[in-house]
């Protein structure tokens, strides 16, 4: 055997005994184990997880880190799954609305933007029905909602001058705040030609958040996927919610 692969066997070998450790001893006897094994403060996640390149195995290091996380979290795995599981349920909601009624917007002729009452309403609606998408999209770990949620977002900013122009702005956190006011004393042609049609904003979002139902219902679900050869694969894989934090 190579010292390579002597040194991961060794390396393995040893977390697996931390880790198994785990459900054979009380909380304070692994958390004197993990100090001592990496000198430092059983507490400091950040300084163990440093540690965790002495592992080969990509996939290894992450079941290590998920036990970490777990043993000094409090939070089990089961209960992450059902937490997820909810707001993958909440997030299916939200985008079906919202391509609800952004559908509306897109179908929507002279019967619905020469009436301003119910142009209104309808981009009001549209608007908190994105922003609703938009919350649970932070706490999603479906990647591809995640990356459908950024194109929908990228699309919107496109239309950012125009959105303007009706009483609709985009703010730092990616939400559409909408001033009324501006909103009644917009041009029905503004809102016509940015809302209405096949190429139009509305049209748009309504494709990208009916996706983002889609596969939020079918995470919600926990049913695998299989891909053209016939093998099973996890097609939502983890993705942490941070990477919609941030501006787009």
């Amino acid at each position: 055997m190579s010292l390579y692969g002597i040194n991961a066997y060794t390396s393995n070998s040893y977390y697996s005994t931390l880790l198994a450790g785990k459900n054979k001893q009380q909380g304070s006897d692994l958390s004197s184990m993990l100090s001592n094994a990496f000198k430092t403060d059983s507490n400091d996640l950040y300084a163990i997880a440093k540690k965790v390149h002495m592992v080969r195995s990509k996939d290894y290091q992450k079941e290590l880190l998920e036990g970490f996380k777990e043993y000094f979290s409090g939070v089990s795995s089961a209960d992450k799954e059902a937490a997820s599981k909810a707001n993958d349920e909440k997030l299916s909601a939200a985008a079906k609305k919202l391509g609800e009624y952004a559908g509306n917007l897109a179908v929507g002729g002279s019967a619905l933007y020469d009436d301003a009452e119910k142009s209104i309403s309808a981009v009001k609606n549209f608007a908190d029905s994105y922003n609703s998408t938009l919350d649970s999209l932070q706490n999603s770990e479906n990647t591809k909602a995640l990356e459908k949620g950024v194109q929908m977002v990228n699309s919107a900013k496109a239309y950012s001058r125009t959105l303007k122009r009706i009483g609709i702005s985009i703010g730092s956190d990616n939400r559409l705040s909408v001033n009324e006011e501006q909103l009644k004393a917009a041009s029905p042609t503004t809102m016509k030609s940015l809302f209405s049609g096949n190429y139009s904003l509305a049209n748009r979002i309504a494709d990208k958040a009916n996706y983002i139902h889609r596969t939020a219902a079918l995470s919600s679900t926990n049913l695998p996927t299989y891909n053209s050869k016939g093998t099973r694969n996890d097609y939502y894989n983890r993705l942490s919610a941070m990477m919609f934090n941030s501006k787009v």
